[in-house]
């Protein structure tokens, strides 16, 4: 019968181990913001000292519930223990969060809650964790309290928690000079101010019971609707209900709402920054899916489908209950989370639908001179009945490549690389060399015998993929650009042996 043995982890290589988990600075930050929503603060301040001369921390103060002694000395555990049904609007996951977010920044990790006129405080120390090689965190009485920054503040409070950060070392290690670190963290709390206004822009809408109000360094932080739901040209579809066991065999309900932007033509000014301008918006098209109103995952199709330009008008807005974390895989850094299989064909729908009545908006407007995907270039004509050629992110060729050989972040930065190419047409010089008939027409052939190569790669990966011969399967790719050109669809042919 095998023995039970205590074989606890070696707490230097664990905590340091913590800190490679992979938050970004605004993730690490929104995790911060997720505690003091779960205790139902109304108020978070975020401080920063604004002297470089100063001493580095990045404090975080709630006017939540707050801690008592055990509370605080448990909520800094490395998995905190909770005992009892889980609160509807927890926002919390695995006991890992405050810390884990928190050691992915910095060395230091300070604690400080008051509550019924007590504060209690703790502190880790991550040097002093590698030295003695023991789970030690540090207890703080009410003179070394004192010496906090910004403890005034929640002395000031009736109940409240500060969450204080120090010693960025792994920030600083990415710079040339140490003397950057300040104007570096500064840099990094303005995108993390982009990132808060997106990811809780429902807690700091007017509307609704959840109004709250999040600063840094006491400048108020406008929530950012990427719906626009106000707006007058907004399409809202119909929400769609549908419900999800636990592996509890507890029923959630998960509520799925499609929605078509306006054009980028009917936005005013403030619409368009809202929405990070017309190089962001494709982008954001996907499903958005909010957890008890937090924004956990957006701007994806799952790959479903691949970002296009005619579906950049669309997004799908899913809320489901934390309830259902497991189902939805959610990681600790509540960044991630994967479509349940009972609803893939309803998810599936939503975007064929969506992307439909998107195009129709998209087609509209553009009035595209060749709406043809076998195109890799393509003409469009302005209002003004100008003309304008482009890279056709619709290209059959190019969206098979990029979905085939990039994850959606590298997806979405090749489209943009894409589109960045593509507004940089040498026009003027390409006119010169066509009117002195200089230009070289014919493709030199190191880059023909790319273009055949990647022909024969996609042939093959479509004749696995749908049970065919490579001869049914070759008609998919060389009809189409780059392959339709007479040499290479030969060479093509020749090197499948068809």
């Amino acid at each position: 019968m095998p023995i039970p043995m205590n074989n606890p982890p070696t707490p230097k290589i664990l905590i340091n181990s913590i800190r490679q988990i992979g938050y970004s600075f605004e993730s690490a930050v929104a995790d911060i913001i997720d505690n003091s929503i779960s205790v139902r603060a109304k108020n978070v301040d975020i401080f920063f000292p604004v002297n470089a001369n100063e001493a580095l921390y990045i404090a975080f103060l709630d006017d939540g519930e707050g801690m008592n002694r055990a509370e605080v000395l448990n909520a800094m555990k490395i998995g905190s223990n909770f005992e009892g049904e889980r609160n509807e609007n927890d926002l919390g996951r695995f006991g890992l969060g405050l810390k884990s977010a928190s050691f992915s920044q910095c060395r230091k990790l300070t604690v400080i809650s008051k509550q019924s006129e007590v504060i209690s405080g703790f502190g880790w120390d991550i040097t002093e964790v590698e030295n003695s090689n023991e789970w030690n965190c540090y207890e703080y009485f009410d003179d070394e309290i004192a010496l906090f920054p910004q403890i005034s503040k929640l002395k000031s409070k009736t109940n409240g928690t500060l969450v204080i950060w120090s010693d960025f070392d792994l920030i600083e290690a990415k710079l040339e000079d140490s003397d950057l670190l300040h104007r570096q963290i500064s840099k990094l709390l303005e995108q993390a101010r982009e990132h808060i206004s997106l990811v809780f822009h429902r807690f700091l809408s007017s509307a609704g019971q959840k109004k709250m109000q999040i600063r840094i360094n006491n400048d108020q932080i406008v929530g950012l609707d990427p719906f626009l739901e106000n707006h007058p040209k907004i399409e809202k579809k119909k929400e769609a209900t549908f419900f999800v066991k636990t592996k509890n065999n507890i029923s959630c309900c998960v509520r799925i709402q499609p929605y078509i932007l306006p054009h980028y033509s009917n936005l005013s000014d403030e619409d368009r920054e809202l929405l990070g301008g017309a190089e962001k918006m494709r982008d954001a098209q996907g499903f958005y899916i909010y957890r008890n109103d937090r924004l956990i995952i957006y701007g994806t199709w799952f790959r479903l489908r691949v970002k296009s330009e005619i579906a950049k008008y669309a997004k799908i807005k899913v809320d489901i209950p934390n309830k259902l974390d497991d189902i939805w895989e959610i990681d600790i850094k509540k960044q991630k989370a994967v479509i349940p299989h009972s609803l893939l064909a309803h998810f599936k729908k939503a975007i064929d639908d969506i992307c439909v009545r998107s195009e129709r908006k998209t087609s509209h407007k553009a009035r595209l001179g060749e709406n043809d995907d076998s195109r890799i270039w393509n003409k469009k004509f302005s209002r003004s009945g100008k003309e304008s050629y482009y890279i056709n992110l619709d290209a059959k060729f190019i969206k098979e490549y990029i979905a085939h050989n990039f994850d959606d972040l590298d997806a979405t930065r090749a489209y943009r690389l894409l589109e960045i190419i593509g507004g940089a047409i040498p026009f003027d010089d390409i006119y010169n060399s066509v009117c002195n008939q200089s230009i070289e027409l014919d493709v030199d052939a190191e880059r023909e015998l790319m273009v055949v190569d990647e022909a024969v790669k996609m042939i093959k990966r479509i004749a696995e993929i749908r049970k065919v011969s490579v001869a049914e399967a070759a008609p998919f790719i060389i009809n189409d650009e780059p392959f339709n050109q007479t040499s290479i669809n030969q060479k093509v042919r020749e090197a499948l042996g068809i």
